[in-house]
């Protein structure tokens, strides 16, 4: 259970930016690289475990800070010396 508000939380944040940005999600494919499918599974919170490497590159499309990540409740990775 634990995990679900987990994931809500990161999808809240991903949704939130990219509204707030005025982007679509077809606007994030082409920023991030990533598929359509991977980012409206992030969104709805149905990503089990999105890896290190795909956080990232929702952040950089959408302009986020890094010190950002370690505020969200998310499974155990390590983002130290990302930076």
């Amino acid at each position: 259970m634990a995990e679900k508000s987990e994931l809500q939380t990161l999808a809240g944040v991903v949704r939130s930016a990219r509204r707030e940005r005025g982007l679509s999600q077809d606007e994030m494919v082409r920023r991030s690289g990533l598929s359509l499918s991977a980012i409206r599974k992030i969104e709805a919170g149905q990503t089990p475990n999105p890896g290190v490497f795909t956080v990232l590159r929702l952040w950089e499309s959408l302009g986020l800070p890094l010190s950002q990540l370690e505020a969200l409740d998310m499974p155990a990775q390590d983002f130290n010396g990302l930076d």
